[in-house]
């Protein structure tokens, strides 16, 4: 791949000599493709790993539906404490409204 984009450069390279602003735009382009190719050379051959993704998927699953259970039950007992401090504040009015 390297080496068949870098003759397509070289041709369009020599084809567009004369003009500059194309020239320059050839050379970015080279320079992203060199970062493309140096990119999909660093990434790891996934062929070779083994890994189970559907028991991964089960387990995220079940780490996910205890999670937002735990969140639920965190807002239940946000909305209890509210309720009792409310309670609290209407208890305390009305008993100092009867003094």
């Amino acid at each position: 791949m390297e080496v068949g984009l870098q003759q397509h450069l070289n041709r369009l390279d020599e084809i567009f000599a004369t003009r500059g602003d194309y020239v320059q735009a050839l050379r970015f382009m080279g320079q992203m493709a060199d970062n493309i190719i140096r990119q999909l050379t660093a990434m790891p051959d996934l062929s070779k790993a083994k890994v189970d993704l559907s028991a991964i998927a089960d387990q995220t699953a079940y780490v996910e539906y205890y999670r937002w259970l735990t969140y639920l039950l965190l807002l239940i007992l946000d909305l209890v404490i509210c309720l009792v401090a409310c309670l609290g504040v209407a208890k305390q009015s009305r008993w100092l409204l009867t003094m």
